[in-house]
């Protein structure tokens, strides 16, 4: 098994200037309307998972800049890993998946992102996860545990504030989850610290609009990107500093849980004190069926939602289903469900800077 070795020299934000001695190696990102690359290099990311999703999101993370990056895993790379896991080679088989992510990324990708390889099993480990989150404020899971140990991961963002990213994939179909921590929205000028807060409920968002009889059935109810994220009464009291944002959407808003005990030990109140989650239940999913485009694609999409929550203004769909085979997509902006046993727990619609 080949050694890993630390490396010496510190890791440092990217030059802002070009230059021959100080290269600009983001010159053409910066370039993209509205990119903020000092907000994207701020970041520490903790990616959960280094297979055919993690790799793809390890890499793109590294060359997009950002300051840290965890990468946690406790498999080796086995000889059908090849196919679809972009940082490993024929000479890594047996090797740790996260040693051989890290010399990888720091070989070929590396620009200005410290990587932390840590082999570990996160059920077993939950301590060490829950440290993790607290101190990054992105997530990805690629970890194919099954729903409750999602459900236990985006109870530790919601704890924590962090957004959530998780994907899926099986023969031609990709699935990206988007759960993002609270973004409030400035609704006049923040100068003004001391004005009280508005009361206010947001208004209902309206009602969905109709589906096409072949789209799939979301299972959370749908609203249009405007209502989603349009702060109530944007335009009056204009010298309220009242940040106001409706609460996001949980991963459980989502999804279909069958297990109501499980859940409710999972809730952000208790998922902290666990020594261990090795006692959840654990899906019985059909050995995967996928290849290199069908996994990058969906990392890639993982990665994009990041960055356009990060430097952009828009909404970005909570749930995006790809079809490859058939070129075909539909993406939800969700509205959360106002009884979720998760998510109502942290809810906090208004705030203040």
């Amino acid at each position: 098994m080949a050694n890993i070795q630390t490396p010496t020299s510190s890791f440092e934000k990217a030059p802002v200037g070009g230059g021959e001695s100080t290269p600009d190696y983001f010159d053409r990102q910066r370039r993209i309307p509205d990119w903020d690359q000092s907000l994207v290099q701020d970041q520490s990311v903790l990616v959960l998972g280094v297979g055919g999703l993690g790799c793809g999101v390890a890499l793109s993370l590294c060359r997009l800049g950002v300051r840290k990056l965890y990468l946690v895993d406790n498999d080796v790379v086995d000889a059908h890993n090849l196919n679809r896991q972009l940082l490993f080679s024929a000479a890594d088989v047996g090797d740790r998946k996260v040693d051989a992510a890290a010399r990888a990324l720091r070989l070929t990708h590396h620009l200005c992102t410290e990587v932390v390889p840590l082999h570990m099993d996160a059920l077993s480990s939950w301590p060490r996860i829950v440290e993790l989150v607290r101190e990054c404020p992105v997530v990805f899971n690629a970890i194919d545990v099954g729903t409750y140990f999602d459900v236990a991961v985006q109870s530790l963002a919601l704890k924590y504030n962090s957004t959530l990213i998780s994907g899926g994939t099986f023969q031609h179909t990709v699935t990206v989850d988007f759960m993002p921590a609270h973004k409030p929205y400035l609704r006049a000028d923040s100068a003004a610290s001391s004005a009280p807060i508005d009361e206010t409920p947001p208004p209902p968002p309206p009602p969905p609009p109709p589906l096409a009889a072949d789209q799939p059935t979301a299972t959370a109810s749908v609203t249009t990107a405007s209502a989603a994220t349009a702060p109530p009464s944007a335009t009056t009291e204009p010298s309220a500093a009242v940040l106001f944002a409706e609460r996001p959407p949980c991963w459980v808003c989502l999804s279909d849980v069958e297990n109501k005990e499980v859940l409710h030990k999972l809730v952000p109140d208790r998922i902290a004190d666990y020594d261990s989650l090795c006692w959840i239940p654990r899906d019985d999913n059909p050995v995967g069926a996928s290849n290199t485009y069908v996994c990058n694609t969906a990392a890639n999409l993982m990665v994009s939602a990041f960055t356009l929550h990060l430097v952009g203004d828009e909404p970005v769909p909570n749930r995006v289903i790809f079809w490859m085979n058939r070129f075909e997509m539909v993406r939800w902006v969700m509205s959360p469900e106002p009884d979720c046993a998760l998510c109502t727990q942290n809810a906090s619609p208004r705030w203040r800077r």
